[in-house]
């Protein structure tokens, strides 16, 4: 029997994947820059939660982050430029794990592609944190993040596979293997497919590190879609639009 991909959908699941918890590694490991800092970025707003929605409608949120620091605000303006018309839905949830602040928008446009975007900023000191940085205090190395992604991706693309580990009839070999091996690689310069720290990365609720990767769908989206990866839950599960995935 092929192994196939089951959708264990949690409720609020990668968006309860999305929240705020303090765990002791966030504790145990802070910027230098939020060591030095004693008072929080001012709000822009004091009658206002961090995050609060700049538009409200019907499957389209646009947030806004109420720090009145020059990152926020330049966070805050590409976010307002993102126009109904451009998008069928938008999205977005926040997480506060010690000071780092991680908001996750997510699109959808009018043919059902999914586009998220990861914003990471210190509360205390109002600037951003680079996705290098954000991987040390997750505890990572650039190489044990990719050896920890590569694994997840190896799963993935092993789900496709017949018990016997051959390719079902719809799926053409040369495609999976190019796929396959574009998404186990470095990325190249300008391509969304690969590995690269410079993806989206946030800490979600359980201040667990979060990447967003671009993975061929076989049978589905033209391109692919972008999926979820917890570097701390088991290999076998990751997310797409907040729901868990298992490979059984």
């Amino acid at each position: 029997m092929k192994r196939m991909l089951s959708v264990l959908l949690t409720g609020a699941a990668l968006l309860t994947l999305a929240a705020c918890k303090n765990s002791a590694a966030m504790d145990a490991t802070t910027s230098a820059t939020a060591q030095t800092q004693t008072a929080p970025a001012a709000p822009l707003d004091a009658k206002q939660p961090l995050v609060y929605s700049l538009v409200e409608q019907e499957d389209f949120r646009l947030p806004v982050i109420n720090l009145d620091c020059p990152a926020a605000k330049e966070i805050n303006k590409a976010i307002a430029e993102t126009q109904p018309e451009e998008y069928r839905t938008n999205d977005y949830a926040y997480m506060v794990n010690g000071n780092v602040l991680s908001l996750v928008t997510w699109s959808t446009d009018p043919w059902d592609g999914i586009y998220f975007t990861a914003y990471n900023l210190n509360i205390q000191t109002g600037a951003p944190i680079p996705n290098l940085e954000l991987l040390q205090l997750a505890g990572f190395t650039e190489e044990s993040y990719f050896e920890n992604l590569r694994e997840r991706v190896t799963f993935y693309f092993d789900a496709f596979l017949e018990d016997d580990g051959s390719l079902p009839p719809y799926i053409e070999d040369l495609n999976y293997s190019q796929s396959r091996e574009i998404a186990l690689s470095p990325a190249r310069s300008g391509d969304r497919h690969g590995l690269s720290v410079d993806f989206p990365l946030f800490l979600n609720e359980e201040n667990h590190l979060c990447a967003v990767l671009l993975l061929e769908a076989f049978g589905g989206a033209d391109g692919g879609y972008e999926f979820v990866f917890d570097t701390s839950r088991p290999t076998n599960e990751f997310g797409q639009l907040w729901g868990m995935r298992t490979v059984d």
